[in-house]
């Protein structure tokens, strides 16, 4: 992981500031790998929060902050995202998506109390979460043109709101609600 620090480091200090946004996507390519090596979930996160913190160092260290109109990331919580996300030139960011890194435990809850009230979330258009459960009000996402994600509570008070938002702003939408272990979750 050092070497690869090392290398981004050197590349991205040598890199002309780009004059469109690009995508930067971090995802665990090798799970099925971590997976037999029997990984535990303390230690993948170890391993993102390493790797994360290490890509920060490195984004902070530029004097142009990214252009990345898509980020697609691989977390566990809230704070992985938190680690890039505020380093990344808000006006750019179009397209964020969120795939659970654990993915033998499907359906863990993402806190998004932190997320939503950073400059970053506002200009959001595309709002995607894989293998994880949102918490957090269906009036976060209300700017959102193009939402796939669960939310785990949702309230009489938030399905007026989304059938009156239907009228103004959407031409569809669908929602499903169905039971897990623990909760109901709604998809929408």
């Amino acid at each position: 992981m050092k070497a690869f620090h090392s290398d981004l480091e050197i590349l991205l200090k040598n890199q002309k500031p780009a004059s469109e946004p690009m995508s930067l996507d971090i995802q665990i390519d090798n799970y099925e790998k971590l997976n037999q090596n029997r990984v535990n979930e303390q230690t993948m996160n170890r391993l993102i929060e390493t790797f994360l913190t290490e890509l920060k160092q490195v984004l902070t260290s530029r004097a142009e902050i990214f252009l990345i109109g898509s980020l697609f990331i691989d977390v566990l919580d809230q704070k992985h995202v938190m680690l890039v996300l505020p380093f990344l030139y808000p006006e750019t960011l179009e397209t964020l998506w969120l795939s659970n890194a654990y993915k033998n435990h499907d359906d863990r809850t993402l806190e998004m109390n932190v997320i939503v009230q950073i400059e970053h979330w506002k200009n959001i258009e595309e709002f995607y979460v894989e293998g994880l459960v949102v918490n957090a009000s269906v009036r976060n996402f209300a700017h959102i043109s193009r939402l796939k994600t669960k939310i785990m509570t949702v309230t009489a008070g938030d399905l007026i709101f989304l059938k009156e938002l239907r009228y103004s702003f959407y031409q569809t939408y669908k929602t499903t609600k169905y039971s897990c272990n623990k909760h109901s979750i709604h998809k929408f």
